[in-house]
């Protein structure tokens, strides 16, 4: 399963302008066009991966551990 967890902060600003150009009756020509700046900011996602990272060694280690020590049974007190 996988979370999505973390804190972002979002900022921007977004303009936009539409100009009817001719207008005759019928025909109608317009021009638009917009522009956006952003700016995305990661608050808070190196606390959960400080949190993960240590569990996640721990495992890899002992699986690691499990099958040197049953595949190399002279190499498993070493390991361990």
């Amino acid at each position: 399963m996988l979370i999505n967890r973390g804190t972002l902060q979002n900022r921007g600003v977004e303009l936009g302008l539409d100009v009817t150009v001719l207008d005759k009756g019928d025909f109608n020509l317009s021009v638009g066009g917009n522009i956006a700046f952003n700016k995305t900011k990661i608050e808070n996602l190196i606390s959960l991966l400080l949190k993960i990272i240590p569990t996640l060694n721990k495992i890899v280690h002992t699986i690691a551990a499990f099958f040197l020590s049953n595949s190399f049974p002279n190499f498993g007190p070493i390991y361990k």
